[in-house]
Parts: C-alpha cells; sequence; structure tokens
C-alpha cells in the first residue's frame, strides 16, 4: 500500500510538473491573429485582428529570423520589445517555421512543416493552424 502511495505521489507530482512547463508566459494572453506565407525568397505576413499594421512582406536568405509584434516587424531580433500587446520571434527551420513567443501568447513555442516551397500559417494568442498552399 506504501509503494502504490508513494507511486501514485510521483505521477501526480509529474503531471502537475508537465502542466507547469506547458504553460505560456506569465502576460495574459492577447487577442491577435496574424497569417504568415513563407515564400522561395523571404515571407509575408498579414495582420487581420490586434496589430497596428495590415501587411508586410521580407526578402530574406537562411532561417530569416524576425520580430513581429502589435506594432510591426524588425529585423532585430536579439532586442525584442516586451511594451506591446504580443510579440514573438519567427523563423525558418527545416521546411516550416518556428515561432517563439515573447509577451502576450498563451503558449511559448510553435512548430509546423511545410510540404511545399510556398506555405502558410494563421497565428493566434491560442497556437497555429497551418495552411500549406498559403494563405
Amino acid at each position: 500500500m506504501k509503494r502504490r502511495l508513494i507511486a501514485l505521489g510521483l505521477v501526480i507530482s509529474m503531471a502537475y510538473g508537465a502542466l507547469v512547463l506547458a504553460e505560456g508566459p506569465d502576460v495574459p494572453a492577447q487577442l491577435f491573429q496574424v497569417s504568415v506565407v513563407r515564400t522561395s525568397d523571404g515571407w509575408t505576413a498579414r495582420c487581420d485582428t490586434g496589430c497596428a499594421w495590415r501587411e508586410v512582406a521580407i526578402a530574406c536568405a537562411n532561417s530569416c529570423p524576425i520580430f513581429l509584434d502589435a506594432n510591426g516587424v524588425t529585423a532585430d531580433v536579439a532586442r525584442p520589445q516586451t511594451s506591446t500587446a504580443f510579440g514573438m520571434v519567427i523563423r525558418r527551420a527545416g521546411k516550416g517555421w518556428e515561432a517563439e513567443s515573447v509577451t502576450g501568447t498563451a503558449w511559448q513555442r510553435l512548430g509546423w512543416s511545410c510540404p511545399m516551397e510556398r506555405c502558410g500559417a494563421r497565428i493566434s494568442e491560442h497556437g497555429v493552424v497551418t495552411m500549406p498552399s498559403g494563405v
């Protein structure tokens, strides 16, 4: 009986630890919706909700990291702004993308893959929905 209680305690502790790791940043999630499309020479983005901008495009090579937030985009990912409703660093990763939250999301990291050269995804405060042929 004692072993069962110890085992149950360990299972509960591990489950709680997994829940804590899955939580997003401490800032409450802000309402936003951004569509990004990976192209052969960079990417385009459109903000449908929660931004001061509407559409942007950038040509870049390699992993093409950018900081995207409610106010716009910048290639300066080393000093992301945290005084905005939401913010994330997005970069190419293999045949897909990765996004890392800086502030204002319910998630910490997202990743998705693209079977074609041109592919897109819709990112919100809660996660990502992929659209293989673009947005």
